[in-house]
C-alpha cells in the first residue's frame, strides 16, 4: 500500500499552489457554460487499488459554482440558472479570498443525523429558505485565471479544501474522501442508511461527460418517473392519494411503472396538487396504460411533473415495490425519463467493472443474444440490425436499436430534407468516443436499400452516398452512420442549389444568447429582399438559418448572396459578427458561415443525431422557440421523441416556399455591402 500524505504536506503543498495561482490574471472570457460536468459510470463494486478517492454520496442537487470576480452564478446540470434560489451560498461564494473560481458539489439539506437528506432541501426550498443549506463542493475547476480541470484530481482536492478553509460560516463544505479500502468505505456507507459512495481515480483529470474515472455505487434504488395521475385521497389524506407513474421504454412509449403512495408531508401535498391541476386532462397520457380496475378513480394528467423514487425492487410486470416518495426534480426533463434506466446504466458500465474482477464465460456473454447463443433478430424496416445492443452513446447507454428506432420515427419528416441528394456521413460502428471516420464515397455495399448518387468529380462520376426511403435511412444506422450531411441540391439537377445555409457558430467567449440575437440579424437581413428563412438548433455549438431555393441560381450566385449577407451584418457590426475562416478574428464574435453555399459543401440534416455526448439532434423551430431554447444541443434522441408527437412540424411548408434568387435580389444585398468587406 502506498503511504498517504500527511494532513501537514498537503496543505503545504496546496497552500504552494494557491500563492502560485493568486498572481494570474483572471480570464477575459470566463463564463459558466465552460464547465459541462463530469459523470459517473455506475457499478456493482467499489473500484479495488490506492488509485481511488471514495466520498460519500450527497443527496441533494447537482451545481457548477461560478464566481468571476463578484458576479456569481449558480447553474444546473442543464444549465438553468438557480442563483436566486440559493442566495447564502452564492453569498458564500463570493466571500472566497479568491478572484475567479469554479466549483462543482451539490447543494444538499443536512438531517440530525448528519446525512443529507433530499425530502428537507425540498422542504427548504418550498419555504424559500436556504440558511440551513450547505454547498459539498467535491471538485476545483477554474481558480484566477487558470484552468484546474487538467490537474489530477488529489491536486484539485487539496487546493480546494485550503481554499474553502477561508469559509467561516459553514455553507461551503469540502467534501473528504478515503483513499483505497473501497468496499470497506461502501459497506459503511449502506451500513448508515446513505444513497451510496462515488469512487475517483485519483491521478485522473477532470472529463465532461461520462468516464470511467469515476464510478457511482448506490445502496438503494431510486429513479426519477414521470406523474401521469392521482388517485383520490382517503382517510384524513388531502388533495391526492397516490401518484400513478411512468417512464419511457427504448422505443420511446411511456408505460405505466405503477403508484406511490407513501413519503409525502402534508405542506408537500397541498404545493404539488396546486402544481399539478392546470395539467389535468381526460384521458390516460401513458401508450401502455394500467389495466381497467387500475384506473378507476383516477384524474389524469399531463406528463410534464418529474420526481424521484425510492423502491425496493421491479417486479416481472415491470412494476415497482415498496416505493417511497422523495420530491419534485425540477432538474430533469420528462422526456429523459427511461424506464429500468439505473438497470441499464449498470449494464453498459459492466464491461468496466468485469475488467477488474477477471474473465469468464459470463462476463464475456455477448448483449444482443438469445440464451442458446444466437444473436436475437432485430429488423426495423425490414433491415436487418445486427449487434442490436451495442451501446452507441454511452452516457445515455443509448443502443443500436433504439437509434434505429429513432430514425424510424423521424423519417416522416427527414426524409424529405435527405432524398436524392449526395450525403456526407460520420461513421462510428463501434459507438461515440471509439474510432469514427468520414464517408461520403460508396466504397462498400450498405445494401441495396442504399441508393448511389452519381456526382461529377474532377477525376470523372463517383458514386456517393444516397437515401430515398425509410429502408435506406436504417441500414445507413445499421453501419454505423451517427451524422448525415446533405448537399444544398437535390439530384438529378445538382448544379442548381435549392437552399441556402447560413451557419452561425460560437467563436470564443461567444454566449448562446449572443448567436440568438445573430439569427434574429440574419433573419431581418433576408426579409429587406422579401426572402423567408427558417431556424435549426444544429445539436453542435450553433444555429442555421435556411433558405428554400427555386432550382434556378447557379452556384456561385448562392455563394455571392450569402456573402454578401454575411458581409454587410460584419461591416454594420464588426464588434459582434465575423464571416472569416481564421480562428483569430473569432474572439468574442459570432462566426457567420456562409461558406456552406459551394458546390460539394454540406449541413447536418434536420433531425440528425450528432456524434457527440448526450446524443444531441438537430431540431429543427419557429422562430418564436429559439429564444427560448438554452443551448444548440439542448434537443436529444430522448427528449426529442414527444417534441415529435406533441407539436406539429415547425417547418411545415418548407417545400412550398421555394424562392427565387432573382437579379434584382442578388443586387440590391451586392449594393448594401460595404466595399471596406
Amino acid at each position: 500500500m502506498k503511504p498517504r500524505d500527511t494532513e501537514s504536506n498537503r496543505s503545504v503543498q496546496a497552500r504552494r499552489r494557491c500563492c502560485s495561482l493568486e498572481s494570474a490574471q483572471p480570464a477575459e472570457h470566463f463564463e459558466a457554460t465552460y464547465f459541462k460536468p463530469q459523470l459517473a459510470l455506475p457499478a456493482k463494486r467499489a473500484p479495488a487499488g490506492d488509485q481511488w478517492l471514495h466520498e460519500i454520496k450527497v443527496d441533494g442537487y447537482r451545481l457548477i459554482a461560478v464566481r468571476n470576480q463578484e458576479h456569481v452564478r449558480l447553474l444546473t446540470r442543464s444549465e438553468q440558472d438557480w442563483t436566486s434560489r440559493f442566495p447564502t451560498i452564492a453569498r458564500a461564494i463570493a466571500d472566497l479570498h479568491v478572484d475567479s473560481i469554479a466549483l462543482d458539489g451539490e447543494v444538499a439539506s443536512v438531517d440530525s443525523d448528519g446525512r443529507t437528506s433530499f425530502k428537507c432541501l425540498q422542504r427548504s426550498i418550498r419555504r424559500n429558505d436556504d440558511h440551513g443549506l450547505v454547498y459539498f463542493a467535491f471538485d476545483l475547476l477554474h481558480l484566477n485565471g487558470e484552468d484546474c480541470s487538467r490537474m489530477p484530481l488529489m491536486e484539485r482536492k487539496q487546493l480546494l479544501q485550503y481554499i474553502l478553509a477561508s469559509d467561516s460560516n459553514g455553507y461551503l463544505r469540502f467534501t473528504d474522501h478515503v483513499q483505497g479500502q473501497g468496499d470497506e468505505v461502501h459497506q459503511a456507507a449502506c451500513h448508515l442508511g446513505l444513497e451510496g459512495i462515488v469512487s475517483k481515480r485519483a491521478d485522473a483529470t477532470y472529463t465532461s461527460g461520462r468516464s470511467e474515472s469515476w464510478r457511482k455505487i448506490k445502496c438503494i434504488r431510486r429513479q426519477e418517473f414521470v406523474v401521469i395521475g392521482l388517485t383520490e385521497p382517503e382517510g384524513t389524506r388531502k388533495h391526492f392519494g397516490a401518484f400513478l407513474l411512468g417512464a419511457h421504454d427504448g422505443g420511446g412509449k411511456l408505460r405505466y411503472t405503477g403508484r406511490v403512495g407513501t413519503g409525502f408531508d402534508a405542506s408537500g401535498l397541498a404545493s404539488i396538487a396546486s402544481r399539478l391541476k392546470p395539467l389535468w386532462q381526460s384521458g390516460c397520457p401513458a401508450d401502455v396504460p394500467p389495466a381497467p380496475h387500475e384506473c378507476r378513480g383516477v384524474q389524469w394528467v399531463c406528463p410534464k411533473m418529474v420526481v424521484e423514487v425510492r423502491f425496493t425492487e421491479w417486479t416481472e410486470e415491470q412494476r415497482l415495490r415498496h416505493s417511497s416518495f422523495l420530491g419534485v426534480r425540477e432538474d430533469k426533463e420528462a422526456g429523459a425519463v427511461m424506464i429500468g434506466s439505473e438497470q441499464a446504466d449498470a449494464l453498459s458500465a459492466r464491461t468496466t467493472t468485469q475488467s477488474e474482477q477477471g474473465s469468464s464465460k459470463r462476463s464475456r456473454r455477448r448483449l444482443g443474444h438469445t440464451s442458446d447463443g444466437q444473436e436475437e433478430d432485430v429488423r426495423i424496416a425490414g433491415v436487418r440490425i445486427s449487434n442490436a445492443d451495442r451501446v452507441l452513446y454511452p452516457e445515455q447507454g443509448l443502443t443500436k436499436r433504439e437509434l434505429a428506432q429513432y430514425y424510424e420515427r423521424v423519417a416522416d419528416r427527414m426524409l424529405p430534407y435527405i432524398r436524392r441528394r449526395p450525403l456526407s456521413t460520420v461513421r462510428c460502428p463501434k459507438g461515440r468516443g471509439k474510432h469514427c471516420f468520414f464517408q461520403k464515397h460508396m466504397r462498400e455495399s450498405f445494401g441495396a436499400e442504399v441508393t448511389p448518387v452519381a456526382v461529377s468529380e474532377d477525376s470523372g462520376k463517383a458514386d456517393y452516398i444516397g437515401v430515398d426511403s425509410l429502408p435506406g435511412l436504417i441500414s445507413l444506422i445499421q453501419f454505423g452512420v451517427l451524422e448525415i450531411h446533405p448537399w444544398g441540391a437535390s439530384g438529378p439537377d445538382l448544379s442548381h442549389p435549392d437552399r441556402l445555409v447560413f451557419d452561425l457558430d460560437l467563436g470564443i467567449g461567444v454566449s448562446f444568447g449572443q448567436i440568438i440575437n445573430a439569427a434574429e440579424d440574419v433573419r431581418v437581413s433576408l426579409k429587406e429582399v422579401d426572402l423567408n428563412s427558417y431556424v435549426m438548433a444544429t445539436g453542435g455549438k450553433g444555429v442555421h438559418v435556411v433558405v428554400p431555393l427555386a432550382r434556378r441560381a447557379e452556384w456561385d450566385d448562392a455563394k455571392a448572396f450569402s456573402r454578401d449577407i454575411s458581409g454587410g451584418l460584419v461591416a454594420a457590426q464588426p464588434d459582434r459578427y465575423v464571416a472569416t475562416m481564421r480562428k483569430a478574428r473569432r474572439q468574442g464574435r459570432v462566426f457567420i458561415d456562409f461558406f456552406r453555399n459551394s458546390r460539394g459543401a454540406t449541413a447536418i440534416a434536420p433531425y440528425s443525431t450528432r456524434a457527440r455526448p448526450g446524443a444531441p439532434v438537430a431540431m429543427p423551430l419557429r422562430w418564436e422557440e429559439l429564444s427560448e431554447i438554452e443551448s444548440a444541443d439542448a434537443f436529444t434522441v430522448t427528449n426529442a421523441r414527444h417534441r415529435l408527437v406533441d407539436q406539429a412540424d415547425p417547418w411545415d411548408g418548407f417545400f412550398r416556399s421555394r424562392q427565387q434568387l432573382t437579379h434584382a435580389r442578388l443586387e440590391h444585398v451586392r449594393l448594401q455591402r460595404p466595399a471596406t468587406t
